[in-house]
């Protein structure tokens, strides 16, 4: 089945360049987004979904030596989430001249920027991972990150294909995850940003619904929590408000405005999954 059309504006941009890199056959049927306006990532929510790519990989990444590697970078590009390592631009400027960097967090930079490098005829777990590295250095630069991760769903998508059947998660399955797991970070960030600061931040098992506010991207949401809760982000009155619980209380808790609409999705969602 191809998708066009207004599908495709419901797209992320990594969910678009997956899909032009699948076959017709191979995508599944939209819409995409829960059919909302394309999800909204931040930088490193994007380096994040990056290794989740290569989290799918990793498994078949051979060798001691390799596999040594794959996880250092890995976990490299986890401290640099973790710390929101970002060069200043002086500092990003004077590595474009060449000039020396002496700090740590210059010589981390560099490591990163240094695993990125291509390498020929490499298999492509370790080239998944060079080019989450690559995202990760360009994001601590100020630049962009995206052709990086385009080419590494890109790269995902090939390995997969040409897997042996059933040694990995097929294309179409690939590509709905790949959807589902951007509306996922996309209401995370939101959940975060309705919690005050140093609440943890519940993972977000599954995305029910969501609806677009008044700035033309989603902004209220209801989801499951790894916990088995429901989660519900929307504003009520003209605050924004975060709601925590038990599924009929989370429902009972949408606007009017919504409530049809949202409890009509999330119901049909959780008996598509029964």
């Amino acid at each position: 089945m191809t998708t066009t059309g207004d599908t495709w504006d419901t797209c992320h941009i990594l969910l678009k360049r997956a899909l032009l890199a699948a076959h017709p056959e191979e995508r599944p049927p939209g819409p995409y987004g829960l059919g909302g306006p394309p999800p909204v990532c931040a930088q490193e929510q994007l380096v994040e979904l990056g290794l989740w790519c290569f989290a799918l990989l990793e498994p078949s990444v051979t060798g001691l030596v390799d596999q040594a590697l794959a996880r250092r970078i890995a976990d490299d590009v986890r401290t640099f989430l973790w710390k929101h390592q970002r060069l200043p631009l002086a500092d990003a400027r004077a590595r474009g001249l060449g000039r020396t960097l002496n700090r740590p967090t210059d010589w981390f930079h560099y490591r990163l920027f240094f695993d990125s490098r291509p390498i020929p005829d490499e298999a492509t777990p370790m080239a998944v991972v060079r080019l989450v590295a690559g995202a990760a250095a360009a994001m601590g630069r100020g630049t962009d990150l995206t052709p990086h991760l385009e080419e590494a769903v890109s790269r995902v998508i090939t390995f997969l294909r040409e897997a042996p059947p059933g040694s990995a998660m097929r294309v179409r399955e690939f590509l709905s995850a790949l959807d589902a797991t951007l509306v996922r970070l996309e209401c995370r960030a939101a959940i975060a940003a309705r919690l005050p600061a140093g609440v943890p931040v519940p993972e977000v098992a599954e995305v029910l619904w969501r609806q677009a506010g008044s700035q033309r991207r989603a902004q209220h949401f209801i989801a499951r929590l790894e916990d088995g809760a429901w989660g519900l982000v929307t504003k009520i009155g003209h605050r924004w408000t975060w709601v925590r619980g038990a599924r009929d209380e989370v429902l009972a808790s949408v606007p009017d405005e919504y409530f049809e609409a949202a409890t009509r999705a999330a119901m049909a969602r959780v008996t598509a999954d029964d």
